[in-house]
């Protein structure tokens, strides 16, 4: 509600149809074990679903560490939807993230902490959340490189 209530700078709201233009009113996330994981639940979820948009969430520079994850805006299948819903009542599309273990439990912590924080967040306070993104991503690299030797499969 809070989204769908934001203004312009000039007043005007940010919204005009808030139903149909917001698109992250229905999420879901999908979280594995292993980076290996990742194109495998990509393919599947390309496969069954409508992509509108997929964008792939990961700091710009190679020195940096913050939020990373796969990013889609799908169309909601038809058949997912009840009946007795009138078509034009609800979103038509959902927003789908797939990340690690250590991705998700990264930016759910960073996302209350720093992201959405209602003080304000100091440089110390964003390096801290940076070294724990960094240590979040060598966590997923170090388990990648074992599931890898040791044979483990997605």
């Amino acid at each position: 509600m809070r989204k769908a209530e934001k203004r312009t700078e000039d007043g005007q709201p940010k919204y005009s149809d808030p139903i149909h233009q917001i698109q992250d009113q229905i999420g879901a996330r999908i979280t594995s074990f292993y980076l290996s994981d990742i194109p495998l639940v990509k393919s599947l979820v390309e496969k069954y679903f409508g992509p509108i948009e997929s964008r792939l969430a990961s700091p710009e520079s190679p020195r940096e560490f913050d939020y990373e994850g796969q990013h889609y805006i799908l169309f909601i299948p038809d058949d997912v939807i009840h009946n007795r819903i009138d078509d034009g009542a609800g979103p038509k599309f959902f927003e789908l993230q797939i990340k690690t273990l250590f991705q998700h439990a990264w930016s759910q912590a960073s996302h209350d902490l720093a992201y959405k924080s209602e003080t304000a967040v100091t440089r110390d306070q964003r390096r801290l959340v940076a070294f724990a993104a960094a240590q979040a991503w060598g966590a997923d690299q170090i388990f990648a490189k074992l599931a890898e030797e040791l044979g483990t499969k997605a």
